[in-house]
């Protein structure tokens, strides 16, 4: 069963969280062209107006590639509304998790920090979710999950 509902102030700063790799990829296509044209300038000895309309082009393409990155997520703030689908809880299962370079080299020092992670299995699917979720939800019965309407990006699951 669908159903739609306007975003949470929470889905809302998960979707702009989400576009950090957006704004990362325009700065760092910026940087590396910005530092070519450096390059030109000093190597190559390329006329002054072929350089400034070379960064100028360089400035708009990185302002293209984080519009074109982003613009699901764009028009997920602007819809502001989500998709619930619901569904059942086929599985579930916990994960021990130990953080990678957290030992010291002597094993009787110290020893690697322990994580666990909650999964639930549903519908040929495995997702990570939150010790609380995890603890209310039994297998069988009914989850929410909430989806973004553009991005189909996973919002939450919540109990039925």
């Amino acid at each position: 069963m669908l159903d739609n509902q306007r975003l949470t102030q929470e889905n809302i700063t998960e979707i702009k969280y989400a576009k950090r790799f957006g704004y990362i990829f325009g700065i760092i296509f910026l940087c590396f062209g910005l530092l070519l044209s450096i390059f030109f300038y000093f190597e190559l000895n390329k006329p002054a107006n072929w350089l400034s309309t070379y960064r100028i082009s360089i400035v708009f393409a990185s302002i293209f590639i984080t519009f074109l990155f982003n613009r699901k997520y764009n028009k997920d703030l602007s819809h502001n509304e989500k998709i619930i689908k619901t569904d059942i809880l086929i599985d579930k299962r916990e994960e021990d998790n130990y953080e990678a370079g957290s030992a010291m080299p002597m094993p009787f020092i110290q020893k690697m920090k322990k994580s666990i992670r909650y999964y639930f299995i549903i519908g040929n699917t495995e997702y990570n979710v939150e010790k609380e979720i995890y603890n209310q939800v039994e297998i069988g019965e009914e989850v929410n999950l909430h989806y973004a309407l553009c991005s189909k990006m996973l919002l939450e699951i919540t109990k039925n």
